[in-house]
């Protein structure tokens, strides 16, 4: 099963990118950086379309189906 979910994000400043990098943060991300509690990045997240779990890695409502039919 595949389940999507996409981030768009308000333009974000060069400066903003500088910080990011340096703080290194985004190195420790698969995306980049975490939808909930980045200070730096956070702010200009416009909208997510799709469940939030699964920007973050796991679609908790597909597993749960698909655990589901396992039994």
């Amino acid at each position: 099963a595949v389940d999507k979910a996409e981030v768009f994000f308000h333009p974000i400043p060069g400066e903003v990118i500088e910080q990011a990098i340096a703080q290194g943060h985004i190195f420790h991300c698969a995306g980049g950086f975490q939808v909930e509690g980045d200070q730096l990045l956070s702010p200009y997240i416009k909208s997510v379309d799709g469940a939030l779990d699964s920007v973050q890695g796991l679609p908790v409502a597909l597993t749960k189906d698909l655990l589901a039919k396992l039994a």
